[in-house]
């Protein structure tokens, strides 16, 4: 048997014998990979680390971690700048960084830039980052979309069906109980869409100009920095701090308890809206319009604000309708609120509601978040 092997053998053409025995070191060098940075992350606490001693990329550690996981599979990012485009699919990625500023994820797609299948990205799947499953956390890290904002305005877009909008992190179905923990999360327009679920952000800082934290979901900021960027524009209105498309049928939209709303050095006083309601375009069977359901809830608990927030507070935005014309959802007609504002930005006006005690009572954590109560990550 022995010499018939030989024989076999030695009948292989040289190059299949090459090509298996590179088959065979490609499989063997995976493997070590994989159980180096397997037993770099169990020296570190973590299931996995990206850079230095572990996976030369996200990717490839979320394709490590189990498709249904119940307990957390902790990730550690080491300090670098990660070019990535990525999306989490599976339940109970915590991402945690090395450094808040240097441990960054960061991508360049906007909204009518095409993507490898050819269309555009538009919109939400122009996100540096989506997450489309429960139970995950991302903490001391930074995400971005760094397409270049300032320059598109300045010059046509190569695509005029579509506007600058360039997502960062991006909520949609399937997230749900989604915690970000002292996370940095920086655009230009639309920089945050929260769009699904319950997520709660703490000690966050958020920074950009129009429309810039926007959605459907329900979400709670707790102590966040909602920081302002300028932006050329002939408008006296500089940017929208939030643009939320509640559903009517959901209680809680987006919550701020305890922020500062801040600004950089050359955003002008009294520029920002607070925010304006959004009816975003969707698909009817009796055609594409602006969704009627949508009522828009944004609330400021105990903020403080700077002076680049306008004294009329909200503003209104417009939609297409039925019949193929635009309307306006004013701001009286959405779910706007504030309660003990303070700063050079809290000015008192008709157009700003403010909550009796009894109904900010009602804006607590666990009533928005429906009894999550989020660990640490």
């Amino acid at each position: 048997m022995a010499s018939a092997a030989r024989r076999a053998d030695n009948d292989t053409p040289a190059i299949m014998r090459i090509e298996r025995r590179d088959l065979i070191a490609g499989a063997l060098a995976t493997l070590l990979l994989h159980r180096h940075a397997t037993a770099a992350g169990s020296r570190h606490g973590y299931d996995a680390v990206v850079g230095q001693d572990g996976h030369a990329t996200i990717g490839e550690a979320l394709a490590r971690a189990p498709a249904a996981g119940v307990t957390p599979y902790r990730i550690l990012l080491r300090a670098g700048r990660w070019r990535e485009k990525l999306s989490i699919d599976k339940p109970f990625i915590h991402l945690i960084g090395e450094h808040r500023n240097r441990s960054v994820i960061d991508y360049d797609a906007w909204s009518g830039q095409r993507s490898p299948q050819g269309e555009p990205w538009g919109t939400r799947r122009s996100a540096t980052l989506s997450i489309a499953a429960p139970d995950c956390a991302l903490r001391n890290l930074t995400i971005s979309n760094s397409f270049d904002y300032d320059r598109a305005s300045s010059e046509p877009l190569p695509n005029a069906s579509f506007g600058p909008q360039a997502v960062a992190l991006a909520l949609i179905a399937g997230a749900d109980r989604t915690t970000l923990d002292q996370v940095s999360v920086d655009g230009h327009q639309d920089t945050l869409l929260s769009d699904a679920g319950r997520a709660c952000f703490q000690q966050c800082l958020i920074r950009g100009h129009v429309d810039f934290v926007f959605g459907a979901g329900t979400a709670w900021f707790d102590r966040c920095e909602i920081l302002a960027r300028p932006r050329a524009t002939t408008s006296e209105r500089m940017g929208y701090l939030s643009a939320p498309s509640t559903l009517r049928t959901t209680q809680y939209g987006l919550i701020f308890q305890r922020c500062r709303l801040i600004k950089e050095r050359a955003v002008p006083a009294r520029s920002f809206a607070l925010g304006r309601p959004w009816r975003p375009t969707t698909s009817f069977a009796d055609g594409r319009y602006g969704n009627p359901e949508a009522i828009g809830q944004a609330v400021f608990l105990h903020c403080w604000m700077d002076d680049h927030i306008a004294a009329p507070g909200w503003d209104r935005m417009s939609y297409g309708t039925r019949q193929g014309a635009r309307a306006y959802l004013e701001p009286a007609d959405a779910r706007f609120a504030e309660y003990h504002s303070r700063g050079p930005g809290a000015v008192a006006s008709a157009s700003r509601p403010v909550l009796s005690p009894g109904q900010a009572r009602a804006f607590n954590r666990d009533a928005v978040l429906g009894g999550w109560r989020p660990g640490r990550v």
